[in-house]
């Protein structure tokens, strides 16, 4: 009797020690990948025959967070042609007037083009269907770029925490200027000397000063001039911070208070969020 709970004691922790090896072999530092090759498959799991998400096209940038064997998980690209689906009982579409005429998307009587989340952990589908595949879940008051409904269901693109994988011969590290440099002025913008001078500081300390923070205020406009550091501005009690982000989504919520996540970056006059994510506080 000794001996045989002492074999299942160290049977079990021979599989506990397996299962951590595997697990931890999984794991690597994430990285900006690029894809190599078009119509690229993005999958709902690390196997050539789970469901395909969606395509992807040669040189498109991906964010690279984990690896299973041959395979590497990604964040689904917000700006790609992949569209999710999510129960139109957990969404409720922003007002009309908040929304500029020019955003707005048709649908049968209604116009939106942003929604707001109605609950926690809200499930992200690959299809219309409550057995689809979950490719991601969303929180109470985040904000999702509506394009098509669908039924009982609207379509919207992928946010921050929507995964997929794909095959690793088909991304290499990206090797390059980091995508969320700020803009260069265009020749029409460049009316002052100090202005370009505080651009290219700027420019030069991005990476020291580039950090991932969580902010709440309310979200205005900046208004219609040469030289403007973001479409809109986040405004609490710390100050001003300019935003660079989905301009639709950003006017779909001024005069609101919201939380964004996002790359703050710190000039030398003034700071700069890139937005990752945003959410409508009640």
């Amino acid at each position: 009797m000794r001996i045989s709970r002492l074999s299942k004691l160290l049977t079990l922790i021979l599989a506990m020690e397996l299962a951590c090896s595997f697990g931890f072999a999984e794991k690597l530092p994430s990285f900006t990948g690029q894809i190599k090759g078009n119509d690229v498959n993005v999958r709902a799991d690390s196997t050539a025959s789970s469901e395909i998400i969606g395509k992807l096209n040669n040189g498109q940038l991906v964010e690279v967070i984990r690896e299973a064997y041959d395979w590497y998980k990604i964040k689904l690209p917000e700006d790609s042609e992949i569209l999710l689906y999510v129960s139109k009982e957990l969404i409720e579409p922003l007002p009309e007037d908040k929304i500029s005429p020019s955003s707005n998307i048709s649908f049968g009587d209604a116009k939106v083009k942003t929604g707001r989340v109605l609950g926690n952990n809200v499930n992200i589908r690959l299809k219309p269907t409550v057995d689809s595949a979950v490719i991601g879940r969303i929180n109470q008051n985040e904000v999702v770029k509506i394009t098509q409904d669908k039924g009982q269901w609207y379509s919207i693109k992928p946010t921050a925490e929507c995964y997929g994988w794909i095959h690793k011969k088909f991304v290499k590290k990206f090797i390059g200027q980091a995508a969320t440099a700020p803009v260069k002025p265009t020749t029409s913008q460049i009316a002052k000397k100090d202005t370009i001078t505080e651009l290219a500081a700027g420019i030069q300390q991005n990476n020291s000063a580039s950090t991932i923070s969580t902010i709440e205020g309310i979200i205005k406009p900046c208004g219609r001039f040469f030289n403007r550091k973001g479409t809109h501005r986040l405004i609490n009690k710390e100050g001003t911070y300019y935003l660079h982000g989905d301009k639709k989504t950003l006017d779909a919520v001024i005069g609101r208070k919201v939380e964004v996540t996002g790359n703050l970056i710190a000039y030398p006059k003034y700071k700069v969020i890139e937005i990752k994510n945003l959410k409508i506080l009640e």
